[in-house]
């Protein structure tokens, strides 16, 4: 298991390929991976999608992915 939490200044549902697998702020589990994550909501961040590897992350070392209010 591959861990992520996704910033952003206000709680948001957070898309991994298109899918809802959490919120902003939360720890979300994924196998090791390329994915591509976004926000669900208003498209007022940015950037409008990140691609990311999932590899060598842990419950209290999770990657971190930022979006910015846009």
């Amino acid at each position: 298991m591959e861990f992520l939490i996704v910033k952003f200044d206000e709680e948001r549902d957070v898309l991994i390929d298109e899918v809802n697998q959490g919120k902003t702020g939360e720890l979300i589990e994924l196998s090791a991976g390329t994915y591509t994550v976004s926000l669900d909501g208003e498209e007022d961040f940015t950037p409008k999608t990140k691609k990311i590897k999932l590899k060598k992350t842990s419950p209290i070392k999770p990657m971190e992915v930022t979006f910015e209010r846009a």
